[in-house]
């Protein structure tokens, strides 16, 4: 797993419109990659992080911070995160989340 950059953009986009795709969800890919270069460009809203298989991105994560009541500071939370389809059941996904945990 690798720390996204604004080249990846392109690539998260289709990532996140696929799944949206598949929960019947309508992405608005500009809405989308506003929110992305807003994430990537400001490290104090939080943090992109795609999964690759050889050269091919297979998965994202996306953890933006809050602030926690519970806790008296950040903490941060999964807000988007995906497997592509061919890719799911080979542990990718619980290895991501197991990383930024």
């Amino acid at each position: 797993m690798r720390s996204a950059e604004a080249e990846d953009v392109a690539t998260l986009v289709e990532l996140i419109a696929g799944f949206s795709a598949e929960s019947g969800f309508v992405l608005d890919p500009p809405c989308a990659e506003e929110a992305l270069a807003a994430l990537l460009t400001d490290l104090r809203l939080g943090r992109v992080r795609i999964v690759e298989q050889g050269s091919d991105a297979v998965s994202h994560l996306v953890a933006t911070f809050v602030f926690s009541m519970k806790h008296g500071a950040s903490a941060a939370v999964v807000d988007d995160f995906t497997v592509r389809p061919g890719s799911r059941g080979a542990g990718l996904g619980s290895a991501a989340l197991a990383e930024v945990r």
